[in-house]
């Protein structure tokens, strides 16, 4: 945004015109009135929607206490750790649709907002805990990783190029 004789002008393009050597900018802006829902909408989206949230909130710290519960990867059996690291990427996966839903229902229903930080908290915790489970299993297990494995199923003319 840049002010011209008092008016706000938008940036669209700096190298606009013959030869970009032009600034190609959008016609002033025009403030409008913010769009509201009335509060008798909010209410109703608010006493409907706050028990699907409990209630997935509630399915979720299950699963996210499941895979907190899985035991030391140095004392599983290989068939063991890829099921704990299956039961974390699903509740990996649970965790960012629930994330996604909490951040566009956070305007209507206030306990979205306020499990906003709880849920991210959570992901963080349990991207920690997948990563370590994946170190364990390339450093203890010798498990290659996708590039290593294209690596070595490279025909030799694919190498040498």
């Amino acid at each position: 945004m840049i002010t011209i004789e008092g008016q706000p002008w938008a940036v669209v393009n700096l190298n606009g015109g013959y030869g970009g050597n032009s600034v190609v900018l959008m016609k002033p802006q025009v403030t409008r009135a913010a769009f509201s829902r009335s509060p008798v909408v909010r209410r109703k989206i608010r006493t409907a929607l706050a028990p699907e949230l409990r209630r997935q909130l509630a399915r979720i710290r299950r699963q996210y206490h499941a895979v907190l519960r899985a035991r030391d990867p140095y004392w599983l059996t290989p068939a063991e750790l890829r099921r704990d690291q299956a039961i974390a990427t699903a509740c990996l996966a649970s965790l960012q649709d629930f994330l996604r839903q909490l951040h566009s229902l956070r305007r209507e229903v206030p306990e979205a907002a306020e499990l906003v930080p709880v849920v991210l908290l959570w992901l963080q915790q349990l991207v920690f805990e997948i990563e370590d489970c994946v170190r364990f299993d390339r450093v203890m297990l010798g498990s290659p990783t996708a590039a290593e494995i294209e690596a070595l199923t490279a025909t030799p003319q694919e190498v040498a190029a």
